[in-house]
């Protein structure tokens, strides 16, 4: 009896709380808490959607009686440059756009790489500031995005971009998806870093699934590709959270990838939209979609077709768009009438294209000025 009230008296109590590192990403995660804990499930703020990989340092907090239910809350954020840091109260949203063009065995011809980051803050009333600049990467340049600055190969954000994607040609998207980086996201072929020091696993990552879904629109060897994107907010610069509704801060992302002939004329093309949108309360709690799926990934499921003049579902209308565009040079592509009075076009797109179109002229702007 001695013994076993000794030992019981001996007992180490576990922290309620301990920091540890991912040994084995996703959901549930094992995490090394001076030994490895595996089935370590996975909890993060409403609506916000992240699966931790190894080598993140994470917060895990125990739960149980006994604190015998670890539980991943959060993962030690990376540092930030003086340049990227956030003001208190702002939330960064990154969104990457990958297209890619394969020749007839599934291998990657050309890659074309772009992304939006824009800051969007709250305070405690529920107020909302959305962002005046809505360009991307590649849009605002070295003038704007002056990354070549401080690089240490002295190459800025697209010329770095560019360089991953050329490294990706002749690869299928099973070689793309099984690239190696490091902890952090960076290459781990000195090859690679060589040219591109930018974090890459999620350009990987958005090029691999953009092999997986890849469809043939009827471009042919030799034919160029580039990719355009278009963002706009319908919200305005300010919003404000009501007792009765909260402030919806949402954006509208249109990308379009085209591919051109010698010519200068439209072989191919595919368009594809996003409407990414945050809740904000009056408390200036935000509150996000676990998912963003776009209107191509949601197909039947986006719900046109019963309000559309032609009975068909979006997909359908940007289907059309993009067969109207097959044959047209830049100068016929800029005076396609954005209102759809377009006697040509009518029976095949009737939705808005106004932002689209701004998106294409981005397009051809990028591969004039390549």
């Amino acid at each position: 009896m001695w013994t076993a009230n000794r030992k019981r008296e001996g007992r180490t109590e576990e922290c309620a709380a301990d920091q540890g590192v991912v040994t084995l990403g996703g959901d549930p995660a094992a995490v090394y808490l001076g030994g490895e804990r595996r089935w370590v499930s996975l909890y993060t703020p409403g609506g916000y959607q992240w699966r931790p990989k190894a080598g993140d340092k994470v917060l895990v907090v125990k739960a149980g009686d006994h604190r015998e239910l670890p539980c991943l809350v959060g993962k030690r954020p990376d540092a930030l440059s003086e340049e990227d840091e956030l003001p208190p109260g702002s939330v960064r949203i990154h969104s990457g756009t990958g297209v890619v063009l394969l020749d007839e065995d599934g291998r990657i011809v050309q890659v074309s790489l772009d992304e939006l980051e824009s800051s969007i803050s709250a305070d405690a009333n529920g107020v909302v500031t959305m962002p005046t600049d809505y360009r991307t990467k590649r849009q605002k340049g070295e003038k704007d995005y002056p990354l070549g600055a401080v690089s240490s190969i002295e190459k800025g954000w697209a010329e770095q971009a560019d360089f991953f994607g050329e490294y990706l040609a002749g690869m299928t998207g099973e070689q793309v998806e099984k690239l190696e980086t490091d902890k952090d996201g960076y290459a781990s072929d000195p090859d690679l870093l060589s040219g591109c020091t930018i974090t890459v696993e999620g350009y990987r990552d958005a090029v691999a699934r953009a092999c997986e879904l890849a469809q043939p629109v009827g471009s042919a060897s030799g034919d160029t590709l580039t990719l355009g994107v278009e963002v706009s907010s319908p919200a305005g610069a300010e919003l404000k959270a009501t007792e009765d509704k909260d402030a919806a801060a949402k954006v509208d992302i249109n990308a379009v990838a085209i591919t051109m002939d010698k010519a200068g004329r439209v072989t191919g093309a595919i368009w594809d939209e996003a409407e990414p949108q945050l809740t904000v309360g009056t408390d200036g709690m935000v509150d996000a979609p676990d998912e963003v799926l776009s209107k191509l990934e949601l197909g039947d499921d986006y719900g046109m077709r019963d309000a559309s003049a032609l009975g068909k579902e979006w997909y359908e209308h940007s289907e059309g768009f993009c067969d109207y565009l097959k044959g047209k040079t830049a100068e016929q592509i800029e005076a396609i009438p954005t209102d759809g009075s377009a006697a040509d076009l009518k029976s095949l797109c009737t939705i808005g294209i106004e932002d689209v179109q701004k998106a294409l002229l981005k397009a051809l702007e990028s591969q004039a000025a390549a």
